[in-house]
């Protein structure tokens, strides 16, 4: 008897309902053949057993390959920290380009509009304004 004809045949589903039920129990049935099947220490264990091979030797070869799956996953680690920190450098390095654009129009503004007194108050506000960016990274 075909799963649909067992479907049909129970009181609990609604007739309408089966082709929908047997939609998903395939979705549900090619995902779990796709999913990759992990053997676990003692499947390698039994395997060795069969081929022969001593436990201690079993063991040393689990134990190497998962200090191996450490240092890959350390690398992939260190790779992705020194990637943000190239983007921090970036976005740095753009914030002083416009920090130091910024204040040269500045300097420039304030000597033609006041004069080089004008040049004490922006010292004050730079010095200021350094005063904060230390505070925010300390």
């Amino acid at each position: 008897m075909s799963t649909k004809e067992v479907l049909l045949q129970r009181p609990d589903i609604p007739d309408e309902s089966v082709q929908e039920l047997i939609e998903r129990a395939a979705e549900l049935q090619d995902r779990a053949q796709t999913e990759p099947v992990h053997a676990t220490a003692n499947d390698v264990v039994r395997v060795a057993e069969e081929l022969n091979i001593e436990p201690q030797f079993v063991e040393q070869a689990i134990s190497e390959w998962r200090t191996s799956q450490t240092e890959v996953a350390s690398a992939a680690a260190k790779s992705r920290i020194k990637q943000r920190g190239r983007t921090v450098m970036r976005w740095m390095l753009i914030g002083l380009v416009v920090t130091t654009a910024i204040g040269a129009a500045l300097t420039f503004a304030s000597v033609a509009m006041f004069g080089w007194k004008g040049l004490v108050g922006l010292g004050t506000a730079t010095a200021a304004i350094v005063a904060f960016l230390f505070w925010l990274l300390g």
